[in-house]
Parts: structure tokens; sequence; C-alpha cells
């Protein structure tokens, strides 16, 4: 039996485990993509809802995902069996209340199969800067990003 197995349904079921994990605590504007609007109040842009991710004081944690590539594993008989398999390589942004949040995000990404995790960056001026759009200064809370990695299987179906 072909078993296919998606990005989408790898990030569901890691914001299922985040909802789980933080409840109402989280602000999830999951996976968003570089705004390109001049003037724009921030810096990502949240690709369901077309909102600005932005930091929420109402919540202790708020994150976001972003698209970093893809690479090809397998393409069995260069593609003509219709299977591709790839890794899909993510950010996810996080702006937090509690700086351990960030062992918190990494334990619940190991629990996701076909995920991940590759490692963090706490350089909290940087992120801040880079996906929030907030220029320096002292922060009274964290900003970090995590890489993760997505194993993607697609089967495709015959015409």
């Amino acid at each position: 039996m072909n078993q296919t197995f998606t990005v989408e349904n790898s990030l569901q079921n890691l914001c299922q485990v985040l909802g789980g994990y933080y409840g109402l605590r989280l602000k999830n504007y999951g996976e968003a993509t570089e705004s390109l609007q001049a003037d724009s109040a921030g810096n990502y842009i949240s690709i369901k809802d077309k909102t600005f991710c932005s930091v929420d004081d109402a919540y202790d944690v708020t994150l976001f995902f972003v698209r970093e590539n893809a690479t090809t594993n397998n393409q069995p008989a260069g593609g003509r069996k219709g299977v591709l398999t790839r890794n899909v390589s993510f950010k996810i942004v996080v702006n937090s209340k509690h700086p351990g949040e960030e062992f918190a995000i990494s334990t619940l990404v190991n629990t996701i199969s076909h995920m991940t995790y590759g490692g963090s960056d706490f350089d909290s001026k940087a992120v801040a800067l880079q996906y929030f759009g907030l220029p320096e200064r002292n922060f009274e809370t964290s900003f970090f990003t995590l890489d993760i990695e997505v194993l993607e299987k697609i089967t495709c179906q015959p015409c």
C-alpha cells in the first residue's frame, strides 16, 4: 500500500500538539510568508488569514512557521513511478514570555512523525527585527527560532 504524508498534515499535527500543550496561552499564525508591502506594520503575514504576524502580549507564546526550502530525496525510476519524497525546511519563529519555552517546543516537535528538530537561534534582537519588524531595544520577552525539517512523501495517482 502506498502511503502519502504531506507537510500540511505534519504541520497540522504539530499545531494540534502545541494547542493541547499551551491551550489559550498560544497565538499561532500558522504558515507565514514575507510581506512585500511598503510601509507595512510587520515583516511576515499569515498565509491563511492574511494578517500580520505580530507580538501579542495577551499570549504567553506567539509563533508562526516560515518555509525555507525543499530538497528532493528520492524519485524512484526518475519520477516515473509517481512517488516523490523530499525534505521541506521550516523555521518556527517564536516570541515568548518565558525563555524556557524553546525546550518545550523542540520536545513537542520531536513527537511528530516525519518531523525533525534541527537546532535553535537565540539572537533575540535579530529575530525580532527580521521576523517581527521590531527595531533594536531591550525586550521583556524572548525571541527565538527553531529549525525543523519535514519529510514529505507524495504518491501521485495515474491519470
